[in-house]
């Protein structure tokens, strides 16, 4: 009888216990569940960033393209001349003058300015 007394007093005391452990479960199940939740939503919020990405990493690219064609433009513009007719003009000031036989001796007042 003694032994069995010491058995129900063990028991009695592993009773707390028990408790304790089957809401320490309970506890773990929903932490479980909370983080499994969290982590779905974190990786749903990383798909929508990630694609969010992409979109700006492709208006980043076009942007990129557009501003290099203007680049591209502007450099097209600069080794063109602008006026032909300036050109044509500046070619018959030099060939007047060199038709005159002004070469020589002061030909800065030999110059047609009002061509220049």
């Amino acid at each position: 009888m003694k032994m069995e007394g010491k058995l129900k007093a063990k028991v009695e005391e592993l009773k707390p216990l028990s408790a304790k452990k089957t809401e320490m479960e309970f506890m773990v199940r929903f932490l479980k569940a909370e983080i499994k939740a969290r982590a779905e939503s974190l990786e749903a919020r990383l798909v929508a960033a990630l694609a969010e990405e992409g979109e700006l990493e492709d208006d980043l690219l076009a942007k990129k393209r557009e501003c290099d064609l203007v680049k591209e433009k502007e450099e097209i513009s600069i080794t063109t001349t602008a006026d032909p007719a300036a050109v044509i003009c500046n070619f018959g000031n030099c060939a007047n003058y060199a038709h005159m036989g002004e070469g020589e001796g002061d030909w800065e007042s030999d110059w047609d300015w009002s061509q220049a």
